[in-house]
């Protein structure tokens, strides 16, 4: 639920009961670190590591808490796990792994780098399942049942709230950057990554009495279900305790129900975050993700499952025009006031100077970008696919198809 305070003070108590309980520490480490409060998190994780020296995850989150210098004291530290990998499990040495690439990365050493990340990948490739030619079926299906006809049927049904925004696209897109800045504005609060649209969506078949999964049942929605559905989800933001008028879903994989969502929600605003597609996908490939994201762990599996991502944003502007708004990364790095001042006039508020404050509390930051969404606006993650570029040659032949769109991307031609 992102109660991260919550878990602070359950976890505290837990820690005085047991203060030798790496674990608690570990935890609470990990919660100090989605709010923010890095140095503690750091001297959290250390005290962990102090009782269990041999954690490699929380190697893995003391690495993902911090950039790394050359002379770091640390890396030494770090990189003598290396010499004990055969004691730990594959988990463990798929953290190692990831851990690595990113102080490497972190150090300027990308060959390096790259070496731990095909480790890491290539481990965590052999636990995971995606199949390209389903995720094609599968778009497929969402674009021929969600279509112009569709769209019309379900105009103006569902809940009339106007609060809802749905920040959305590929994961590593810059989802977290656009939160954390839209909530600088004192009407716009924000949820994080939450599972309500996709659990809304996959629970919905048994109301309309249909055995079809999702979304081949959508057309036996009612104007009435739709209502309710997006009554629903409203509720669900609520238990948040938020009192502003604007509630931001950070949810990337959302980008697959937007068409369901707008039946649900017709007035809700959708703002679709796009990013140079190598930076994009090579950053979901040096990150730690779920077993969930089967696509992410492999060069070519993370280029079809891109393709696919694009057919389908194209499809849904084409079939609800002027309702989604593309926000590009490198746009708003480059001039982050203009960017907001555009997402702000979409959702339909006045502009305030508050949001040029920079603030900690304005939103909690609960996903694999903690680290760098505390961080000032930056053009370090801009073209950080040139590190890497010689190594990425099954990446740029999946992608070939999208790179040919050419200036519609920033940094991606010469």
């Amino acid at each position: 639920l992102g109660l991260t305070e919550l878990a602070e003070a359950e976890l505290s108590i837990a820690q005085q009961l047991d203060p030798q309980d790496a674990r608690i520490l570990d935890s609470l480490g990990w919660v100090l670190a989605q709010q923010g409060r890095s140095e503690e998190a750091d001297q959290v994780y250390r005290r962990a590591l102090a009782i269990k020296p041999d954690a490699v995850g929380t190697y893995y989150n003391l690495v993902a808490n911090k950039k790394f210098q050359p002379d770091d004291s640390d890396i030494a530290m770090i990189e003598a796990l290396r010499e004990r990998e055969a004691e730990f499990t594959q988990d463990e040495k798929v953290w190692l792994h990831f851990a690595l690439a990113k102080v490497y990365h972190d150090c300027g050493d990308y060959d390096r780098a790259f070496a731990e990340l095909q480790q890491a990948n290539g481990m965590k490739q052999a636990q995971v399942q995606f199949s390209a030619r389903s995720q094609q079926q599968l778009t497929d299906q969402l674009m021929q049942v969600m279509d112009a006809g569709f769209a019309r049927r379900y105009a103006g049904a569902g809940h009339a709230a106007e609060g809802p925004i749905f920040v959305l696209g590929m994961a590593r897109s810059g989802t977290t950057l656009v939160e954390s800045l839209l909530c600088r504005h004192p009407q716009i609060s924000g949820i994080g990554e939450v599972p309500y649209i996709h659990n809304l969506a996959q629970g919905c078949c048994q109301r309309v009495g249909s055995d079809l999964p999702y979304p081949q049942f959508l057309g036996d929605l009612t104007p009435a279900l739709c209502g309710q559905l997006g009554e629903e989800y409203i509720a669900l933001t609520r238990q948040f305790g938020i009192n502003t008028s604007h509630v931001v879903d950070k949810t990337p994989g959302n980008f697959m129900f937007i068409g369901f969502i707008l039946a649900l929600l017709p007035n809700a605003h959708i703002i679709h975050c796009m990013r140079n597609p190598l930076d994009n996908c090579l950053s979901i490939y040096q990150q730690f993700f779920s077993n969930a994201m089967g696509y992410a762990y492999d060069q070519r599996n993370i280029g079809e499952y891109y393709v696919q991502y694009r057919r389908l944003m194209d499809h849904w502007q084409q079939v609800y025009p002027d309702r989604v708004l593309d926000v590009v990364y490198e746009d708003v790095v480059a001039d982050s006031e203009a960017a907001l001042r555009r997402m702000i006039d979409y959702c339909g508020l006045d502009w305030d100077d508050r949001c040029l404050e920079a603030s900690d509390e304005a939103v909690k930051i609960r996903t694999a970008s903690v680290w760098q969404a505390r961080q000032p606006v930056y053009q370090s993650s801009v073209q950080r696919w040139r590190h890497y570029e010689k190594h990425l040659a099954p990446l740029l032949e999946t992608l070939r198809p999208v790179l040919a769109e050419g200036e519609y991307y920033k940094g991606t031609s010469d």
